[in-house]
């Protein structure tokens, strides 16, 4: 059996650069995007099943790299209202439409 130094992340890379040229790690419990933009991503892990959660921030590490930090930052509070409105740990079609439904005019961003 092999180990492997990485077990027990859910990322493949120890470090990213978001596309203002600000270091960060994937791990830590906040990301700083650039000198205005912190994003406390802690605040979501735990909230879905693995594979899920996996997804989700390797597509916000992909977004962070190649968006703006304030983009960024908007996509992940926008899911994370999303999380907290709904209940489950895996995102299904029934709970995008109950989530939808859900949203009033002043809130249908």
């Amino acid at each position: 059996m092999s180990s492997n130094k990485n077990e027990g992340n859910i990322f493949i890379k120890q470090q990213a650069i978001s596309s203002s040229g600000y270091l960060f790690n994937p791990d830590d419990e906040y990301w700083q995007l650039d000198k205005n933009t912190k994003i406390p991503v802690g605040s979501l892990r735990g909230l879905l099943e693995e594979e899920t959660e996996k997804g989700f921030f390797n597509t916000l590490i992909f977004y962070a790299a190649n968006l703006s930090a304030a983009h960024v930052q908007n996509i992940f509070f926008r899911f994370l209202h999303f999380l907290r409105s709904v209940s489950g740990t895996q995102i299904t079609d029934s709970m995008l439409i109950s989530y939808r439904a859900a949203l009033t005019v002043d809130t249908e961003w």
